[in-house]
């Protein structure tokens, strides 16, 4: 989903939304257009349609954080 070395790790429950994309890989070449992000959850809204629900909710962690963004250069965000 990211150029370069950006790395997005996600720990907790998500889910892939599939709206009508052909592609058995939707998310290899994909854009992210944008990020909304709420209380209990993340989405991650890409060009082709589709977009990633990651669950913030407390019963869907499954490690210490819910998801770690690393882009070089940068401080690590960390969603707890």
């Amino acid at each position: 989903m990211f150029d370069g070395d950006i790395t997005l790790s996600v720990y907790n429950r998500y889910e892939l939304v599939d709206s009508g994309h052909a592609d058995a890989q939707p998310l290899v070449g994909s854009i992210v257009l944008g990020v909304e992000e709420a209380a209990d959850k993340v989405v991650i809204l890409l060009d082709n349609g589709c977009h990633v629900e990651i669950d913030l909710t407390d019963d869907a962690y499954s490690g210490p954080e819910a998801m770690q963004l690393r882009v070089p250069g940068e401080p690590i965000v960390i969603w707890t």
